[in-house]
């Protein structure tokens, strides 16, 4: 049993937590004033706590009539701090029908439930609403930046086609000023010719000397079945042939290559630490994963220019041509691949490079998006169109070879830095090529 002070102590404690309640409200300021400051907001949230818990003190002891009024009063202020639509407001009204249900005020509790629960309900819709909004802009945003992406991805490769096509039409041109010096060199009057009789005719200046040294007339040469008989039109004339323009030359391996009548088989050599696959696919030969283990592979490709080649085209199959397979007589086809390893591949190329003009070779490294099988089929074109007097050679990176495989290929590009360093390196020491 408790002391009568020990009672009067605790009775005068309540009532001063009464009072410290109810004054501020009957004055006018506190929780009601509308322009607080920080301060005046933090005692408002522990006027809140208090109510709260001492609601849940009184109906926990059975005082179910002072509770009421307490909830009431609790209800009242969180409506100020929140509003009439906030999911904390909605809390305190249902502790107020816990305390109608202890009551057995049904009806009351009911209504008052039935409120908490439409805000808390309207409160989830809009918080729904948010989030799908919130999820709308998200993908808005993500598909802008896609789309952003691959107009900066198209706009990269058309400058890169562009800046190819440019080098392409520089190096034909340098080409061509080459073999226009060259056979102006060879026409020059310090390098004049022999002339050779035509078959069939004889040199005016042999026909006068024969003349006056036998006093008869020479009789002609003898002209073969397959030779035509002269005309009265070039008969004493001098009839040295004139000289004629040279077409380009094709490089050694084209001419070493074997031919066709309908296309030309190019001859190219190739470096690679793409991932090999046992496999009779040329098209799968080589993949657009990287080497495991780490390693450069070598060897030769075949590819084929058809007779009505296009300077800078690709010749491919296409289905509005109703065309559905390569056909090396119309199409630039990939014949053949003939790995190789590392001393021999360089024993052919030094070789080769040894017997062009001017020791030269170019090497042709791809960008993005490109397969082994393409790298291989431009290499061979470039040389072809060029008429390229040397090795023509193309290091291939693994390059996935899809449009949309923008990341893995910038990772690959990366992960081959050094293995393409040390090709070139390679090269150069040799191979002992002059110009590359």
């Amino acid at each position: 049993m408790k002391s009568a002070k020990q009672l009067s102590a605790g009775f005068l404690f309540s009532i001063s937590l009464l009072l410290s309640l109810v004054f501020p409200l009957a004055s006018g300021d506190g929780i009601f004033l509308t322009g607080v400051n920080s301060a005046q907001a933090s005692g408002f949230d522990h006027q809140l706590a208090f109510l709260r818990a001492e609601v849940n003190r009184l109906i926990a002891k059975g005082n179910y009539v002072r509770a009421l009024a307490l909830s009431k009063r609790y209800v009242a202020m969180m409506k100020k701090k929140y509003g009439s639509r906030h999911p904390k407001y909605a809390n305190a009204l249902m502790l107020q029908a816990r305390v109608y249900r202890n009551l057995q005020r049904h009806i009351e509790a009911r209504k008052v439930v039935r409120r908490a629960k439409a805000i808390l309900q309207r409160h989830h819709r809009e918080q729904a609403a948010r989030e799908a909004e919130l999820r709308k802009k998200l993908a808005a945003a993500r598909e802008r930046k896609r789309l952003l992406k691959e107009q900066a991805l198209r706009e990269r490769q058309a400058r890169l086609s562009e800046k190819q096509e440019r080098l392409r039409r520089r190096l034909a041109e340098q080409e061509h000023a080459r073999l226009t010096r060259e056979r102006a060199a060879s026409h020059s009057p310090t390098k004049r010719p022999t002339r050779r009789p035509t078959r069939g005719l004889v040199p005016k200046s042999a026909s006068k000397t024969a003349s006056r040294e036998g006093g008869g007339a020479v009789p002609p040469s003898p002209v073969t079945p397959a030779t035509a008989a002269p005309s009265h039109a070039t008969r004493g004339l001098n009839t040295a042939s004139p000289p004629t323009a040279k077409p380009l030359p094709l490089p050694p391996t084209v001419a070493a290559a074997k031919k066709n009548e309908n296309y030309t088989i190019v001859k190219v050599f190739y470096a690679t630490d793409r991932q090999h696959e046992n496999t009779t696919d040329l098209a799968g030969f080589y993949t657009g994963n990287p080497s495991e283990p780490k390693q450069i592979s070598y060897g030769t490709c075949e590819v084929s220019i058809p007779k009505g080649h296009k300077p800078g085209e690709l010749e491919a199959p296409s289905i509005w041509r109703f065309e559905w397979s390569e056909n090396p007589e119309r199409h630039v086809v990939l014949l053949k691949i003939n790995p190789q390893d590392k001393d021999k591949y360089f024993t052919d190329l030094k070789k080769v490079i040894a017997d062009s003009k001017g020791k030269n070779a170019f090497i042709f490294v791809h960008g993005y998006n490109v397969t082994f099988k393409d790298a291989a089929r431009r290499t061979a074109q470039i040389a072809y169109d060029l008429g390229f007097d040397a090795a023509p050679v193309f290091y291939s990176w693994p390059s996935k070879g899809e449009l949309s495989a923008y990341p893995t290929d910038e990772d690959n590009i990366l992960w081959a830095q050094d293995h393409i360093k040390q090709f070139l390196k390679d090269f150069v020491e040799q191979t002992e090529a002059d110009n590359i």
